[in-house]
C-alpha cells in the first residue's frame, strides 16, 4: 500500500531535492518503491512589460511530497 510522504527543504530548493531524491532511488534500485515526486506548483498568469506571462509558482514553500 502506498502512502504519501512530505520532505521538509529549505526555501528555493524543492527541485534541486526532488532531483537528487529521484537520482538517490535509482542508484538505490528502489525504483520499485517510490511511484512519484512532486513539488507543488500552479501555473499563475503574470503582467511584465504590459504582456501576460505564465509563471509557475510554489504552492507549498519548502516541501516535496513523495508517493511511496
Amino acid at each position: 500500500m502506498y502512502r504519501w510522504y512530505v520532505v521538509n527543504t529549505y526555501s528555493g530548493h524543492e527541485n534541486k531535492v526532488k532531483q537528487n531524491l529521484e537520482h538517490r532511488v535509482v542508484s538505490l534500485n528502489q525504483k520499485r518503491a517510490v511511484r512519484q515526486y512532486v513539488v507543488p506548483t500552479v501555473t499563475v498568469s503574470e503582467v511584465k512589460d504590459n504582456m501576460n506571462v505564465a509563471v509557475e509558482k510554489r504552492t507549498m514553500l519548502d516541501y516535496v511530497k513523495l508517493y511511496m
